[in-house]
């Protein structure tokens, strides 16, 4: 796979484990956006979407994620199907709803998978699935 561009989705806790206040999704909405921007600057091939980006983005337009969830969920779904790889990042040991259905789609549709903890997990794996 080396040297080939290689499309991922960073699946990851948006309400977390104490509930879903603005200031908590913001948060792991930032921790996942940074992880992310790290991951990509690491490894120039792989390109990563988080959706913690679009919550943001509702969220400053006074839409709570929380009341659209099973919309944004089918979307991101089908942004799922479109990529090499499924990228878990589950630095709570916590895997929510909507991270389940994600990990979910992707066994059904037989979309390699990557769950990690902390970034050094996550250099380790994907540098075996990219030069593997």
């Amino acid at each position: 796979m080396k040297n080939k561009i290689v499309t991922a989705y960073l699946s990851h806790p948006i309400r977390g484990i104490n509930g879903a206040t603005d200031e908590g999704m913001l948060a792991n909405n930032k921790k996942a956006i940074d992880i992310g921007d790290i991951l990509t600057h690491i490894f120039p091939e792989l390109k990563v979407y988080v959706p913690g980006r679009m919550d943001g983005f509702l969220l400053s337009q006074g839409i709570n994620p929380v009341s659209v969830v099973e919309g944004l969920l089918t979307l991101d779904c089908a942004i799922i199907g479109t990529r090499d790889l499924l990228l878990v990042y589950n630095w709570e040991g916590y895997t929510s709803k909507g991270m389940q259905r994600e990990i979910d789609y992707a066994i059904d549709n037989e979309i390699a998978m990557i769950m990690f903890k902390d970034i050094k997990e996550a250099i380790s794996k994907i540098s075996e699935y990219i030069n593997g």
